[in-house]
């Protein structure tokens, strides 16, 4: 049995999907019938599906003309074994019929896949200077199945992947492939110093002055120590009496050597590298009064295009002790003032977790 599709209907709705079937390509035995017409089901007119049935008349030797009443399906069924388009806007949908997703070009959208001709290569990492990271690393090589050189390559060829504890000036004597990738990019190291950090956002606070609002006004000492002398001065002659600052080595890590001062004849070391900030004096606190902040974190893939993933899950450190406003009898209690772990777990009422358990719920 077969049927045709009216001519009309064919010319206003063209069949142009690769996954659908013309009804008129469907093998058939039955001799040849009327021109009927077909609506296909699929599509959609004011957003309403129309559907119609089809008529097929058979012809039979000696008997009437008989008038059979059938719905032809035109999805064809299918086709096996087709690649998943692995692409950054692929909805599940789209995915699950084994097509790209629609209103993309392929210029824009590039499937993950990796070239036939290193489907079956190994990619490998130097770790000979991770240091610190190195077990961390290798941990994760062998889970991955990346190959690990702790020494460097023998044969002197580049490794895929470097990792490196610090980034250090000789990178590029060390990286010689454009193709290899590291972990660190060169100049990361400066954001993590306190100086060249305020010198960064106060570049940004010059363009963005609204955006960067949210960075407290800091100076450098020993360059900036007599423009803070006059600030505060300046500010006593305004009526201020309660100022605090606080004191933060550059390079200083773990809380070792911040302070609280309330005035600039109270900094300990006038020539050492370090910054100066105005403290922020009535933070937002916990419920019991205690002070926190929040740590998330990121992975930058790449600069140009900028590229940024931040994890979905962070952490958050606390004080030990409840927050009172800074004033003579409390700058020192370090203990309400800064939330550093290495500095609160040496505390008598820091409360410490046993188990992955009590970490995750809290205490």
């Amino acid at each position: 049995m077969g049927c045709k599709i009216s001519t009309e209907f064919c010319a206003e709705h063209p069949v142009t999907s690769p996954n659908k079937v013309h009804p008129s390509e469907l093998a058939t035995t039955s001799p040849p019938i009327k021109t009927v017409e077909f609506i296909n089901p699929d599509l959609l007119v004011d957003d309403k599906p129309i559907f119609q049935k089809v008529s097929v008349i058979t012809k039979e030797p000696k008997e009437k003309e008989k008038v059979v009443t059938r719905r032809v399906s035109l999805q064809a069924e299918p086709k096996k074994n087709l690649p998943l388009p692995l692409t950054r806007s692929s909805s599940l949908s789209s995915i699950m019929e084994n097509r790209p997703p629609s209103g993309i070009s392929n210029s824009s959208y590039t499937r993950l896949q990796r070239p036939k001709n290193s489907a079956l290569r190994r990619f490998t990492i130097d770790t000979s200077r991770a240091k610190s990271n190195q077990f961390v690393v290798s941990l994760c090589s062998k889970k991955i199945g990346i190959i690990e050189y702790p020494e460097g390559r023998p044969d002197k060829q580049p490794c895929d992947v470097y990792w490196h504890n610090v980034v250090l000036s000789d990178m590029n004597k060390i990286v010689t492939s454009p193709h290899s990738k590291v972990n660190k990019f060169p100049g990361m190291t400066e954001l993590a110093k306190k100086i060249s950090l305020t010198h960064a956002i106060s570049s940004m606070q010059k363009l963005f002055p609204d955006e960067y609002a949210f960075y407290p006004k800091s100076w450098f000492l020993p360059a900036h120590l007599n423009d803070f002398h006059a600030y505060f001065r300046k500010a006593q002659a305004m009526g201020k009496t309660e100022m605090w600052f606080i004191v933060k080595p550059d390079e200083g890590a773990q809380g070792t050597g911040i302070y609280l001062i309330s005035n600039p004849s109270q900094i300990r070391d006038t020539e050492q590298q370090q910054l100066v900030q105005e403290y922020v004096a009535n933070p937002m606190l916990m419920g019991d009064k205690l002070k926190f902040d929040f740590r998330v974190y990121g992975v930058i893939k790449s600069i140009n295009p900028l590229s940024i993933y931040v994890a979905r899950e962070g952490m958050a450190r606390f004080c030990t002790e409840k927050y009172e406003k800074p004033d003579s009898s409390n700058f020192k209690n370090l203990y309400a003032h800064l939330t550093n772990y290495s500095l609160n777990k040496s505390n008598e009422s820091y409360v410490h977790s046993n188990t992955l358990q009590d970490q995750t719920k809290g205490g």
